[in-house]
């Protein structure tokens, strides 16, 4: 086995980016040994992108040169025609007889002002008609809005999130998108990209459990998820279809799409923010089910906030949904159980501090509203001061009620 591991230590170090993932499954592998095959997997993907990146500024450079030797072209096709129709119009009045104009009095025929119908840019009945036409598409336009009916409510399954709207038997991402099919540079680079990206989620994929209640390793891995999107964002940039297959650890092959990568992310994502902020955890996890819905420890989380939130029907439905993915987990089950049996009165005193805290911000904000109302308007104007004398007493007494 050491062995082996020498020899993928050494094509790692001859640039063969495969070999640097399998080194690194080796079981006896140090910390400093570590540092060396991840920096040197990181110099090979750098490499490959600036190779990518080179080869993405030919192709523009040559593109903008033929484009600038067709506009040149086309340039000179438009002076041939105008110096062709100069030398026709030439001809033509040459042609012509001369006429002299008609004189009666002391005004000729030459000297009266043109008036062939043609209004001039400057005219201010052209200045007032495009007024009035802008004024009526403008009316128009706001009697249409208000005319528009409001959207219906997307209707909802037994889940907690929306239904999708099914697509269509032809939907294709490519033709979504309307992009045409990726260059081969285009390809390698999204390959890259994503191969990174998932490099990255693979540095805390075993360990991420503890960033539920360890808010340093939480920090470390969402500073480690920017750069996961920002590989993403390449990838969709050059081939929003990309798709790489690796070997897993048990030598199965793992295909990586940009689906999976969105899926992982969110999901741990939502990891890192369950305990700091719960609404923004439950949000990028419902996000993540929505990419990939067959993903049991997602649905176990999503039932460990709720559950922690005193949410009980929430958290039953995402414990069934793991527990349907994965019937013979009893860990599942344990936790299904622990949140069918919420008791009522835990969720009533929730919910009864919840709302004093809710009603005790409101009387604050009333009563700040009385004081700055005191403050202003009373030196401005005697009536409006006793409304907010008024309006400051309301609050306090608001105030002291729901502080009792």
């Amino acid at each position: 086995q050491h062995q082996r591991f020498v020899q993928t230590w050494r094509a790692c170090f001859a640039n063969e980016l495969a070999a640097c993932d399998r080194a690194l499954t080796y079981p006896y592998l140090g910390y400093t040994d570590r540092q060396r095959l991840l920096d040197q997997q990181s110099r090979i993907v750098s490499a490959r992108q600036e190779a990518a990146e080179r080869a993405r500024h030919e192709e523009r450079r040559q593109r903008e040169e033929q484009q600038a030797a067709e506009r040149r072209r086309a340039e000179q096709l438009a002076r041939e025609r105008e110096d062709a129709e100069r030398e026709r119009r030439a001809t033509a009045a040459a042609q012509q007889p001369n006429v002299q104009p008609i004189t009666t009095g002391s005004i000729t025929t030459a000297s009266l002002p043109r008036s062939d119908g043609a209004l001039s840019a400057n005219d201010p009945r052209v200045i007032d008609g495009i007024v009035i036409l802008v004024s009526l598409l403008g009316l128009a336009a706001l009697f249409a809005l208000m005319r528009q009916p409001v959207p219906a409510i997307t209707p909802v399954d037994g889940n907690t999130r929306p239904v999708p709207p099914p697509l269509p038997a032809t939907h294709s991402p490519s033709q979504e998108l309307g992009q045409q099919a990726p260059a081969p540079h285009q390809r390698a680079a999204a390959g890259v990209a994503i191969e990174l990206a998932h490099a990255y989620i693979r540095e805390f994929h075993d360990d991420h459990g503890d960033a539920l209640t360890d808010p340093t390793m939480a920090r470390q891995i969402l500073e480690t998820l920017a750069l996961v999107t920002k590989q993403i964002r390449i990838a969709e940039t050059n081939d929003p279809l990309a798709t790489i297959t690796i070997e897993n650890k048990d030598g199965s092959p793992l295909s990586i799409d940009l689906k999976f990568l969105k899926s992982h992310a969110l999901y741990y994502e939502g990891v890192c923010h369950a305990a700091a902020n719960p609404k923004r955890a439950i949000r990028c996890l419902e996000q993540a089910l929505a990419i990939e819905p067959n993903a049991p420890n997602a649905y176990v989380t999503l039932g460990f906030i709720h559950h922690a939130l005193l949410n009980r029907k929430e958290a039953v439905e995402a414990y069934q949904q793991a527990l349907a993915l994965d019937p013979a987990n009893l860990e599942y089950r344990k936790a299904l159980d622990r949140a069918q049996n919420i008791s009522g009165s835990s969720i009533l005193i929730d919910r009864t501090f919840s709302a004093g805290r809710k009603t005790a911000n409101a009387a604050r904000l009333t009563a700040a509203i009385g004081i700055l109302g005191l403050t202003v308007f009373f030196l401005v104007y005697y009536p409006m001061g006793v409304l907010a004398v008024v309006g400051l007493s309301i609050g306090s007494a608001i105030h002291n009620w729901a502080s009792r």
